[in-house]
């Protein structure tokens, strides 16, 4: 996984490992050029909240 190519949001970071590997290895089926915008837009639904 080549993670660091993408921006992590800070409430990511917050999630336990076990967490992050889960989201990673599912955001690793969505297609590269949309895994950005996928954790952009989870950043910005939690900062609604």
């Amino acid at each position: 996984m080549r993670e660091l190519d993408l921006k992590l949001p800070e409430r990511f970071l917050e999630l336990k490992e076990e967490q992050q590997d889960g989201a990673l290895l599912a955001l690793w089926q969505v297609d590269e050029t949309q895994r950005q915008v996928v954790l952009d837009e989870w950043a910005g639904a939690l900062r609604q909240q």
